[in-house]
């Protein structure tokens, strides 16, 4: 089988390591006409063309992009995959957010930095600002492998768990998404761990922001095009909801200037922690990436492989 890879990083020893005497590993631009793996997060039409045997294309990270789904829809014949490899990574990061917004850790810090305590400080009388996580309502919005992650660890912390998804099972604690909206009322944490796909583009819009309590804190590692961008933005700049930390955007960097993540100045408001899209990565992100591949390099090669859905986009 050739497995073509689009770029090489320095980690790439763990796929070619596997199976050495079933696999032919190649690398970069030049897609070889044999190539039956193709490995690239957005690959044009022409790279598709290059390859006429194709059998299966990896996007190798989390989230299947809208243009990847789109021109995979044209081919039902090459099977589309993408990697889980990060999950814990992410799920930290949520975890991380929500917790920094709950604690008032960044105007707090920056504060400090400056030589001035904050009026809540212990000193003065203890944190009244500061959110206790335990005992809080967290409603995990894409309770996948990211999303039960992200539940456990809040389990831990003592919270009341309940999560969305969009297939069963469900069960006392995992709920459809069409419960969404009786659900959000009583939510005191909101995590966005949902894939981006057609549905569930701009599924938190004003009226369902609106439903969240006042002392709600989002933290959203999924896609920021989950969220209404100018609703978002209003709802944190008029306190009718506590805070958010945000790791996922709607503007991203075109070249080396200066890009801000929106078209709205979140960066203006002391109740949003933001994160340049980190979430997933970490000291052994890249070596489980690669081996996350090789695993499922593997089991396309023996047929055990479960594709993504083209139609849902994960």
């Amino acid at each position: 089988m050739r497995v073509h890879f689009w770029d090489r990083p320095d980690d790439a020893k763990a796929p070619l390591s596997v199976g050495s005497a079933t696999f032919r590993c190649s690398f970069g631009p030049e897609i070889p006409a044999d190539t039956q793996v193709l490995i690239k997060g957005r690959p044009t039409a022409d790279d598709l063309a290059q390859a006429p045997g194709l059998q299966a294309l990896i996007v190798p990270f989390a989230g299947i992009p809208a243009e990847t789904r789109e021109l995979m829809l044209l081919h039902p014949s090459i099977d589309l995959y993408n990697l889980h490899h990060n999950a814990a990574d992410t799920a930290e990061m949520a975890i991380a957010l929500y917790m920094a917004a709950a604690k008032r850790i960044v105007p707090r810090d920056q504060a400090l930095r400056r030589g001035q305590w904050s009026e809540d400080s212990f000193l003065r009388g203890g944190s009244p600002e500061s959110v206790r996580a335990a005992g809080k309502r967290a409603l995990v919005l894409g309770y996948g492998s990211i999303g039960q992650r992200i539940g456990h660890i809040c389990e831990a912390m003592e919270m009341d768990v309940m999560g969305i998804k969009r297939a069963g099972p469900f069960s006392d604690r995992a709920r459809p998404l069409e419960e969404l909206d009786p659900l959000l009322p009583n939510t005191d944490a909101l995590f966005v761990a949902l894939p981006l796909t057609p549905q569930t583009t701009g599924l938190m819009d004003a009226r369902r922001l609106a439903l969240l309590p006042s002392n709600a804190i989002i933290a959203n590692i999924a896609r920021g095009a989950i969220f209404d961008e100018a609703a978002l933005y209003e709802i944190l700049k008029d306190g009718k909801i506590g805070a958010a930390g945000i790791d996922v955007w709607w503007n991203y960097p075109k070249g080396d200037g200066a890009c801000f993540p929106s078209s709205l100045p979140f960066q203006n408001l002391p109740n949003v922690v933001m994160t340049p899209h980190v979430g997933g990565g970490s000291d052994v992100s890249e070596r489980e990436r690669w081996r996350a591949l090789a695993s499922l390099i593997e089991a396309i090669a023996d047929g055990t492989a479960k594709p993504a859905s083209k139609e849902l986009g994960y």
